[in-house]
């Protein structure tokens, strides 16, 4: 079985059926389940004081021979400005986990629908409402790096970026979407318990 965790409680889904409920939370999933997360932000705030201790300590060996009141100012700014952008890049995450109420951000296929959460917007679109699942692209044809937009029956597109990690990602997300859709449409696992379940988990609405 490729989905080893519950797409919504984390709940070690080893040794169950490809097309069951989780135990812990009910939550259902079938074999073209998948969860997309993006890296964690903890990770990414580490990540970002190291990189701006490395930018000090490289200014501190720069200019250790080279002490005059014009580098000394220089050196100060400089690590200044690198410890300014790491206080808003740590602020930034921070307001992104406490925006999504403690869950992570994931982009998720069920036998439900398309689960997106993202800090602003926590839904899931039935497949009947999917119209089609693609590359993302601004206006002007440019694609965006490693998104996907979902265009509905009815209302609006969702772009969803910042959680897929890599082009291979959105392949595999347009061609699981597709598949999945596929047989909802057709008659397949699917049902309207399913939808209602995962609708009841997204408990907040479109913003």
């Amino acid at each position: 079985m490729s989905l080893r965790v519950c797409p919504e409680c984390d709940y070690d889904l080893a040794g169950l059926p490809e097309a069951h409920r989780c135990p812990e939370c009910g939550t259902p999933y079938d074999e073209l389940t998948r969860v997309w997360k993006p890296r964690r932000p903890w990770a990414l705030i580490v990540a970002s004081v190291g990189g701006c201790l490395m930018i000090g300590i490289q200014i501190v060996i720069a200019t250790a021979s080279l002490v005059t009141a014009t580098t000394a100012v220089i050196a100060l700014l400089l690590l200044v400005v690198a410890l300014g952008l790491l206080v808003v890049n740590v602020a930034l995450h921070v307001i992104r986990i406490t925006r999504s109420k403690g869950k992570p951000l994931c982009l998720a296929t069920t036998p439900a629908g398309i689960v997106v959460r993202l800090v602003s917007l926590n839904v899931v679109i039935p497949w009947s409402e999917v119209a089609r699942v693609r590359r993302g692209e601004l206006y002007s044809g440019r694609t965006l790096r490693f998104a996907v937009h979902i265009d509905r029956v009815r209302g609006p597109t969702i772009s969803v970026m910042r959680v897929l990690r890599s082009d291979e990602e959105v392949v595999e997300v347009i061609a699981l979407c597709e598949e999945a859709r596929r047989r909802a449409l057709t008659g397949g696992t699917t049902s309207t318990g399913a939808y209602e379940t995962f609708a009841s988990l997204a408990t907040e609405p479109p913003r």
